[in-house]
């Protein structure tokens, strides 16, 4: 599965009841998660033992959890569950028929790549350490070009804020686009100029 070593495959089932049970998962948030989730497997372990990769200042090991789904509209909060049930460095594959996406939790948010047919989603394992490998695997999931001098947080920050904007011209443009009043059509166009030089 996305095509990384053969040596770091575990094709491990976890039993949805005893991860439930384990971790004391409240029966109304079990419910909505079997609602969604059918099967869980752990695929994949990135470590020393499993690679030649060194470890990181923070990170010894970092796992990939295939989630069979019961239907695409899954709820994003079960996956958010998942990231914070399971207490290491986490990446999701969410299958859902001959479909997947990759998706990984940091900063306070939840990463992910757009639906792509089965077996065609890979992750690149660069970095000399597993820190370096996993802010390189949030990289590639979350679609992030770094900018000079920016942290990956500070740059995941500021691509919300970018992204935040732009739905704010959007729908700024369409104000200005139905506005009959010629005075409220200034003022929106004044606001919209304003946020476009924000940017």
């Amino acid at each position: 599965m996305l095509n990384l070593p053969s040596s770091t495959n575990i094709n491990k089932l976890l039993p949805k009841k005893a991860i439930y049970e384990k971790l004391q998962v409240r029966t109304p948030q079990r419910k909505s998660m079997d609602t969604d989730i059918n099967r869980l497997v752990l695929v994949n372990e990135i470590s020393t033992r499993t690679t030649n990769i060194a470890v990181g200042k923070e990170i010894k090991s970092i796992f990939v959890l295939s989630v069979i789904l019961k239907n695409k509209n899954y709820k994003e909060k079960n996956m958010l569950t998942l990231f914070k049930l399971i207490p290491q460095k986490l990446v999701l594959v969410l299958n859902f028929e001959e479909t997947e996406k990759i998706m990984v939790y940091y900063a306070n948010k939840i990463l992910q790549t757009d639906w792509k047919p089965r077996n065609e989603a890979t992750l690149r394992l660069q970095g000399l350490n597993l820190n370096e490998i996993w802010e390189n695997i949030i990289i590639q999931i979350g679609g992030i070009l770094l900018d000079q001098g920016n942290t990956l947080e500070e740059q995941i920050n500021k691509n919300e804020h970018q992204q935040n904007i732009d739905k704010k011209i959007a729908a700024l443009e369409k104000k200005v686009f139905a506005e009959k009043q010629p005075k409220k059509k200034l003022a929106l166009f004044n606001e919209l100029q304003a946020l476009k030089k924000s940017k």
